[in-house]
């Protein structure tokens, strides 16, 4: 969850409803987000805009994790939020042991 004072500086900076708020977050991994999240933005943008849809913020969370962008949508009123998010893989690979 955001603290009081992200939340508070997120809201007065909302500036009504818009279609996309972007989060990018460290999560478990970031070294992966610092390796591709601008790229990917660079390529995204320009995509978003052909199809005219607004984008209201993008914000940058440290120790961030999924749902955090629950959060960051309804302050800023989003139709819809993106989060990238740094994770590591096999992270959900089962860990698979051998019986000596």
């Amino acid at each position: 969850m955001l603290d009081p004072d992200s939340q508070g500086l997120l809201a007065s900076r909302a500036g009504g409803s818009c279609d996309l708020a972007i989060v990018v977050g460290d999560g478990l991994s970031p070294a992966a987000v610092n390796a591709h999240a601008v790229e990917l933005l660079r390529s995204l943008m320009p995509r978003l805009a052909a199809e005219k849809i607004e984008i209201g913020h993008a914000v940058i969370a440290s120790g961030a994790r999924v749902a955090l962008g629950d959060e960051i949508g309804a302050i800023l009123c989003a139709r819809m939020v993106v989060v990238l998010i740094g994770e590591r893989p096999g992270l959900s690979a089962p860990i698979v042991s051998e019986s000596i």
